[in-house]
């Protein structure tokens, strides 16, 4: 059973992807400032024109920050001309969905065989 667990929890860990965003600054800058880069309900990784990275979950994006929940709970603003890199998580449906299925598979399969060969 634990192998089908680790088994599990090893499939699904493929189903996110980090995105790193290729731009320059002011491109990104402009890029978030309209949307098309981030919106609430990400999950983003800013890396800020001091070198420090901030990882939160987006709540809202304003014109001149974006304001989020970091993993811990706590309250996290970035301003967006402090920003100077951006990587996004996402999950592909795609990956989870064959994971998912592969996991159920394994699982049946481990239980089978645990009761053809159970001589107890």
């Amino acid at each position: 059973m634990l192998v089908c667990l680790l088994a599990t929890s090893l499939l699904n860990g493929a189903c996110t992807t980090v995105k790193s965003s290729q731009l320059p600054p002011e491109a990104l800058r402009s890029g978030i400032r309209s949307g098309s880069l981030v919106a609430a309900g990400d999950s983003i990784n800013v890396v800020t024109t001091d070198g420090v990275e901030h990882a939160f979950e987006v709540s809202t994006v304003s014109r001149e920050h974006i304001h989020g929940e970091s993993p811990d709970g706590k309250a996290v603003v970035v301003r967006i001309d402090d920003v100077v890199a951006l990587r996004t998580r996402e999950i592909e449906p795609v990956r989870t969905t064959f994971a998912s299925v592969g996991a159920a598979y394994a699982l049946a399969a481990f239980v089978l065989i645990i009761e053809i060969f159970d001589t107890w």
